[in-house]
């Protein structure tokens, strides 16, 4: 049986171990939105990062670690405070979950959409060119002629 992966940052003692930076250090909580922790000399702070989608990110300081204080759930948070305040925070940017589609929501908005806008969306394919047409007799028997020592092998 598996076991589920402790977070780093998920333990006071280990958070303490990390050296000072002034880059947090991150961890994925799914769903393109991530956690950070940022040591510092007194006590660490909480980051929030969402990915945009296009390759680039917003943060948000969003607490002070419990290193040295106890949490109390507004100014300073523990590891589970600082993951909800993550999500609630994503979810009130309209960029977390929340903001999903459905299926069935994605297909009612689809089919409310007129054929003009379906067809500039990308939904159906140009058509493929012709071939191109022989424009003299020369260009005829040279098609018949390489056709002809295809068939011959």
């Amino acid at each position: 049986m598996a076991r589920a992966k402790v977070s780093l940052l998920a333990v006071k003692k280990k958070r303490l171990e990390l050296p000072i930076s002034k880059k947090p250090r991150f961890e994925s909580l799914g769903d393109g939105l991530s956690l950070g922790y940022r040591r510092n000399q007194g006590a660490g702070t909480w980051v929030s990062r969402k990915a945009d989608g296009k390759g680039g990110s917003s943060q948000k300081v969003i607490g002070f670690a419990d290193d040295y204080e106890d949490a109390d759930g507004m100014r300073v948070l523990s590891w589970a405070q600082a993951q909800a305040t993550a999500f609630a925070g994503a979810s009130e940017r309209g960029q977390g979950s929340a903001s999903r589609l459905s299926v069935r929501e994605a297909i009612e908005r689809y089919q409310g959409r007129s054929p003009a806008q379906r067809r500039r969306s990308g939904q159906r394919r140009a058509p493929a060119p012709a071939p191109p047409r022989p424009s003299s007799r020369q260009d005829i028997d040279r098609l018949a002629f390489g056709r002809a020592s295809v068939v011959a092998r």
